[in-house]
């Protein structure tokens, strides 16, 4: 198969260890029903980034249009913002290390960053003109 797995992309891979380091910290979440549904949140928000990448990649990979990888990459890009969000709550409250919370931060920053790049260049490239060797090749 020429076509890379979504676990081949760097992209998913920083996302998804994010989400198993992110696994590891609700655990040390105080027993609280506020610590529980900002826990889910985390969770949620956390998986959907990865999950959107597989999706979007697996939808390309059997030919599907550029604009649905892309489409879920926004997602995803989404759900990593919402995750960031998360993260400063947890930072201020004080649930668990700053230090900890920061490194969190900065691989989901990393990841946004991936995307974001991502998204830009599949936009070029959709948005760029046919060239006229291109045509050529179709006619």
């Amino acid at each position: 198969m020429g076509m890379a797995s979504y676990r081949d992309l760097m992209v998913w891979q920083r996302a998804h260890e994010n989400l198993l380091d992110i696994l590891h910290l609700v655990d040390d979440f105080p027993n609280t029903r506020v610590a529980w549904e900002i826990e889910r949140q985390l969770v949620r928000s956390a998986g959907s980034i990865g999950a959107n990448i597989a999706e979007g990649q697996g939808r390309h990979r059997f030919g599907r249009r550029m604009n649905d990888r892309q489409n879920f990459f926004e997602i995803a890009y989404g759900s990593a913002t919402e995750t960031d969000n998360w993260l400063q709550v947890i930072a201020d409250v004080g649930w668990v290390d700053r230090d900890r919370i920061r490194v969190l931060q900065a691989r989901n920053e990393e990841v946004m960053r991936m995307l974001y790049v991502f998204v830009v260049r599949s936009g070029a490239e959709r948005d760029a003109p046919a060239q006229t060797s291109d045509l050529k090749a179709h006619a």
